[in-house]
């Protein structure tokens, strides 16, 4: 008796386990406001030191105008073999850690207006969205921002708008995420202008039987390894042309 009691213990554990993972973001659950930008107001200039040694690094060499500029978050920063999987393309990155659209925004003037790149590739927002405090529609709100700066500034240049990836830290928000790339993606396709590109690369995370794929992550279950680059490389590289 006491052998069966703990069989169905462990039959109840195992399934508790695993519909707990299933648990994800839902619309319902969202705040009805999002807070998003009144909060990263507050500590707008944590990245300030990067950002400073891209200045540094700027006095040094200072990027061709008219190259292709890769700018975002840490998926970017960390992109380390950029030069040599676009080799000879004229491109360069500009990405800081844990950064969130809204920082990216504050920052445009120093790390993309004064480049005067000809192709601007973004990757952000994903961290604006594993915030419990934003929304979905922040995500197309800064990226509609960044249109009319870039409308407004460097009219000639365009933009490539890289969807936000899944990943196993943060696979709660993942329905979340789906919905930002989306409107985002929506917006694109209604623009008549030539200038706004939709990349989708959240495939190359995934197996062939649609399961995100844990060994194409870090160890901190966020951050990507080079073989997902390469993938990402393959993807991009069409619109380098």
């Amino acid at each position: 008796m006491r052998q069966l009691f703990y069989s169905l213990l462990l039959g109840f554990s195992l399934t508790v386990s695993f519909y707990a993972q299933e648990i994800q973001w839902h619309p319902d659950s969202a705040v009805k406001v999002s807070t998003l930008r009144d909060s990263v107001a507050k500590v707008i200039t944590r990245f300030e030191k990067q950002i400073l040694q891209f200045e540094k690094m700027d006095s040094l060499s200072f990027p061709p105008v008219g190259s292709y500029l890769f700018t975002g978050s840490s998926s970017i920063r960390g992109w380390k073999t950029l030069t040599n999987d676009f080799s000879g393309y004229p491109v360069f990155a500009r990405g800081f850690g844990g950064a969130t659209f809204v920082e990216l925004l504050y920052y445009l003037p120093r790390i993309v207006l004064k480049y005067k790149p000809s192709r601007l590739f973004v990757y952000c927002g994903e961290n604006d969205m594993t915030l419990d405090y934003s929304l979905p529609e922040d995500v197309l709100l800064s990226f509609v921002e960044l249109d009319s700066i870039m409308k407004k500034e460097l009219p000639q240049t365009r933009v490539y708008y890289i969807s936000i990836k899944p990943c196993p830290k943060s696979w709660y928000y993942w329905p979340k995420i789906q919905i930002a790339n989306k409107q985002v993606k929506e917006y694109i396709e209604k623009d008549k202008s030539g200038r706004l590109y939709y990349i989708d690369i959240t495939h190359t995370l995934f197996n062939s039987e649609g399961i995100l794929d844990k060994n194409l992550f870090l160890k901190d279950g966020i951050h990507i390894t080079s073989t997902v680059y390469k993938k990402w490389a393959e993807v991009i590289l069409p619109y380098l042309n």
